[in-house]
């Protein structure tokens, strides 16, 4: 009878403390999260990226965001989605197609799956555009913005960009 009610106080001590640690030690990956966005250079870096950036600074908003990124670790994904439309706003484009993928490999939701199909997609389209008017689109990079739209479409049917811009591609490569 003794030994079991050790056995018992035992098991409640282990249980207790298993209660105490179980919560600290799942919320690590959380703390080292916000550990960062407090990080000064990270907060001076992401003001810095949007005023350049509202001031078409688009190298140095670039600059600024990668900064932030590495303080982040390289996984911050607000940082790594405006280094993608910067990048396509500089014309950047093949820089734009890999931030694209790096994003892509981060995200778990539909959505953001869904943009960054439509960033690369957007990228291929705009670099297809032909350099002197009245030259041809490059029906390769056509068709692989096409491809990425409708992955984008595949993961969100109704994602209103990847509808509008596949069917610029499409009209182009002469399928509309």
């Amino acid at each position: 009878r003794r030994a079991g009610a050790e056995l018992m106080r035992h098991l409640v001590r282990a249980f207790s403390l298993a209660g105490i640690l179980l919560p600290a030690v799942s919320a690590l990956p959380e703390k080292a999260r916000r550990d960062y966005h407090d990080n000064p250079r990270y907060k001076t870096a992401i003001s810095d990226g949007q005023v350049l950036a509202e001031d078409q600074e688009y190298d140095l908003a670039l600059d600024a965001y990668a900064e932030a990124n590495r303080v982040a670790g390289g996984k911050d994904k607000f940082c790594l989605r405006h280094i993608i439309e910067l990048q396509i706003a500089n014309g950047d484009y093949d820089d734009a197609v890999a931030t694209a993928a790096r994003f892509e490999t981060l995200v778990v939701t539909p959505t953001e799956k869904a943009y960054a199909e439509t960033s690369r997609g957007r990228a291929y389209f705009l670099k297809a555009e032909p350099e002197k008017s009245g030259a041809s689109y490059d029906a390769s990079l056509l068709t692989k913005a096409n491809d990425a739209f409708k992955a984008a479409l595949t993961i969100e049917p109704k994602n209103a960009t990847a509808l509008f811009q596949d069917g610029e591609v499409l009209t182009h490569l002469g399928q509309m």
